[in-house]
């Protein structure tokens, strides 16, 4: 597989805040780097509140489970379809401590993901949402639980649901990768600034 083509495949991770002057702060945060990380082969990670946790392995971000060499190593080569290096299906874990600035305080705060698989949010231990698009951007509202401060964002994606339109080109392993991905930007604030 093109390392372009997998990069292009990534999910964009950013916060954003509404700033209501011109004048505000930098309103978007970085979230690309390192994160903590952990496969759950057994699907547990919920009930076992991994999102209370911290996460003991790491990947870096923007990148896929296939770029940071997590999973199963099957080195496959295929010539009539795309192929894969590191196999993975199932829930996989991604975790970053962020902080919020002083001057978002008041400000509608979103995190955005693109293009993952079925992802829920957890910020410290507060459930922030479920959500499972491939066409758009995941948006969560993380307004009421980033206070400005020292937070803990919690992503769970999970490649093995599928979305109720059955098997399509669009997440299917022949055509491109199914990777658990999990790609940083930033944050952004609802004016377009971003975490």
């Amino acid at each position: 597989m093109k390392p372009g083509f997998i990069s292009s495949l990534c999910l964009a991770v950013m916060l954003a805040v509404q700033v209501t002057s011109a004048a505000a702060e930098e309103s978007v945060l970085s979230l690309a780097g390192e994160w903590g990380f952990r496969l759950d082969p057994k699907d547990v990670g919920v009930t076992q509140r991994w999102f209370a946790e911290k996460l003991d392995d790491s990947v870096s971000l923007p990148g896929t489970t296939d770029t940071n060499h997590k999973g199963v190593f099957k080195d496959e080569r295929c010539v009539d379809r795309l192929s894969r290096v590191w196999y993975w299906k199932g829930p996989a874990w991604y975790q970053r401590d962020v902080t919020i600035p002083q001057a978002w305080k008041g400000q509608h705060i979103s995190l955005l993901l693109e293009r993952t698989k079925h992802t829920r949010v957890w910020v410290d231990q507060t459930a922030c949402g479920t959500q499972d698009s491939l066409s758009t951007p995941l948006v969560f509202d993380l307004t009421g639980a980033l206070t400005p401060g020292r937070h803990t964002i919690t992503v769970r994606v999970d490649n093995s649901r599928l979305p109720p339109v059955g098997q399509a080109h669009a997440f299917d392993e022949r055509t491109q990768t199914s990777c658990s991905r999990c790609c940083t930007n930033s944050s952004r604030r609802s004016d377009g600034a971003a975490l």
